[in-house]
């Protein structure tokens, strides 16, 4: 037997209340502006106290039918036991519409504050209902999503007027956010909160690239954290990889990682090594990992492996509907989300050097085609080639961009684990056909 952990009520905010059902009460016109912005954000879970949940209703209901709500109207309507909480609210202490606004925003987070209290009660007293530990982490999972979903679930309206975009655009230290530049030779300004998708065939350097590029981005947003889900290699080996990029060398993978931990320690990259895990996971993790610090960069490696706890008729409805919640995920936590993709169709039918994958080779995978901000295909022309030709050519070729740079070209030397500025010219080779043809 167990003892639960009793629910601990946060403080109520009690002036606060009285303050605002004041000011709609001596304003009263169900037409003046300030009004109906309250009324869109208030709902009568913002007060914790009974009696003033009981006048709220009240101006509420008059409200919704546009009937004036002054103090000779809500007297009327009132029963006797609440005329005393109106006179109340009506002395000259609480009586002022100055602070309407501040104060409407405050009981907003006084209601958060109680939701979000009680969801930790009960993650804590649910979990202890179960006697296996994975049924009551499965149950802590669930509670803690809905701790994080419940941080964008205010009662502020979703809709936002150009004034209020505007102001809070112009009133940001930085001119724009939507984009930002990162150091590699040849790449345009990458674009913020958005879905990235790497794809490329199985051993040609996706993890490389989706390595490079997350470093660049997080040099480029300092104080930032980073999330990499790595669902198929060790993490070690991932670890030695991220060194070497950084031009770290050493005769061993420990002697990489030794010599490299100076550089990598301050990239605040934190591994999610879990075969299989599923996109609810992802999601939490991500959340989770956002309350206590700022997210540049989140990376899944790849999308092949990811899970879900829906079930799907086809492994493209499947997949459509994970490249779906990234893309979402990236605008929630206001980061980028990479997604590696193994593609492997119809390359042979194209020469040598111009193997870099299209949107139509995605065939499970279409739906990260239309989620994706940048759709980039990647390929090592030398793992089809033993001329030398293309020897440490690395290609990048973005081929889908919602931005206004449009489609573009990379080519980057790949050598040793480390990315350079390529400057060897190259051509792509294509097959002669026998003569009579």
């Amino acid at each position: 037997m167990h003892l639960n952990l009793p629910y601990v009520e946060p403080p109520r905010g009690h002036e606060i209340e009285l303050r605002t059902i004041c000011a709609l009460i001596h304003i009263g016109d169900p037409m003046d502006i300030r009004i109906q912005q309250a009324m869109l954000r208030l709902n009568r879970e913002c007060f914790a106290y009974i009696d003033h949940r009981i006048i709220f209703d009240l101006v509420q209901g008059l409200f919704s039918k546009q009937h004036v709500f002054d103090l000779i109207e809500v007297m009327t309507i009132a029963a006797p036991d609440q005329h005393r909480v109106i006179s109340l609210a009506m002395q000259d202490q609480y009586c002022s519409t100055a602070n309407l606004e501040y104060d409407v925003a405050k009981l907003l987070d006084y209601r958060q504050w109680r939701i979000q209290l009680r969801i930790l009660v009960d993650t804590v007293n649910l979990s202890m209902e179960y006697r296996l530990p994975e049924e009551a982490l499965e149950s802590m999972s669930l509670q803690l999503q809905a701790l994080s979903k419940s941080q964008g679930n205010s009662a502020s309206s979703i809709v936002r007027s150009y004034h209020q975009i505007a102001d809070e655009f112009l009133s940001e230290e930085n001119a724009d956010n939507s984009d930002f530049s990162v150091e590699i030779p040849g790449l345009p300004r990458v674009p913020n909160r958005a879905l990235i998708t790497i794809a490329g065939r199985s051993g040609h350097g996706k993890t490389f690239f989706a390595l490079y590029l997350m470093d660049k981005i997080i040099d480029a947003q300092p104080g930032k954290q980073t999330l990499y889900f790595n669902l198929e290699m060790h993490e070690r080996v991932m670890l030695e990889r991220h060194a070497r990029l950084l031009g770290v060398q050493g005769s061993s993978r420990r002697e990489v990682v030794s010599n490299g931990i100076i550089k990598l320690l301050p990239k605040q990259v934190s591994l999610i090594s879990e075969p299989m895990i599923t996109i609810d996971q992802i999601e939490t993790e991500s959340r989770l990992a956002s309350l206590r610090q700022p997210i540049a960069v989140i990376v899944v490696d790849y999308l092949g492996l990811v899970g879900s706890k829906t079930k799907y008729d086809r492994k493209d409805l499947q997949q459509g509907d994970i490249s779906k919640r990234l893309a979402a995920l990236s605008i929630e936590l206001d980061c980028d989300v990479i997604c590696l993709i193994q593609v492997n169709r119809e390359f042979k039918t194209r020469p040598v050097g111009d193997r870099c994958p299209l949107t139509t080779d995605a065939a499970e995978s279409m739906g990260s085609v239309h989620s994706s901000s940048w759709w980039i295909g990647i390929d090592r022309p030398d793992q089809d080639d033993n001329s030398g030709d293309y020897q440490h050519l690395f290609q990048v070729r973005c081929r889908k961009n919602r931005g206004d740079a449009g489609n573009f070209e990379l080519n980057l030397k790949f050598q040793n684990g480390m990315f350079h500025k390529w400057t060897q010219p190259f051509s792509v080779k294509r097959e002669s056909k026998p003569s009579g043809f």
